[in-house]
């Protein structure tokens, strides 16, 4: 697959959301986020058999199976470049410089190695309150330089 072929792979999925779906199996029927946002309720249970994924929707209690053996080998190709850019893209998140070079050399390196899952280290996390208590013990020309390096990231305190 040439490279413009992948960009306009990436632009395909870029465009499909699953911000609407809880996928994680384990978690309770609601879930409430690190940011303490109202509860989300979860949407939508998976589950994996050989190459047959099924999708059961709760609300409506329907199941839709997807097999993977009846996709062309150029659908199961993008499949996989698609799962490839994903997997590799998300050992970077959260990261900068060296870490995300670290993070994803690390990750290839091990699905060369036949290992899927690679333990990362999770990303230093900080709250909104955190954030304002470190302000509050600023100088205010020191927090107002804070403030303002924070908005520029679309951080508002």
């Amino acid at each position: 697959m040439n490279p413009d072929e992948m960009d306009k792979l990436d632009k395909e999925f870029s465009n499909m959301s699953d911000s609407d779906v809880e996928m994680n199996e384990n978690e309770e029927t609601e879930t409430e986020t690190e940011t303490n946002s109202p509860k989300k309720k979860k949407r939508l249970n998976r589950s994996l058999e050989g190459r047959v994924l099924t999708f059961e929707i709760i609300e409506t209690g329907e199941e839709i199976e997807f097999d993977i053996d009846k996709c062309s080998e150029e659908i199961v190709e993008k499949l996989t470049v698609h799962g490839a850019w994903q997997k590799l893209g998300d050992s970077a998140a959260g990261k900068v410089g060296q870490d995300i070079v670290d993070s994803i050399t690390k990750v290839r390196d091990a699905l060369y190695n036949g290992e899927f899952n690679v333990k990362q280290e999770a990303g230093s996390k900080i709250t909104k309150k955190q954030l304002s208590d470190s302000l509050a013990n600023m100088s205010p020309e020191e927090a107002e330089n804070a403030r303002k390096t924070l908005a520029s990231m679309g951080i508002e305190i």
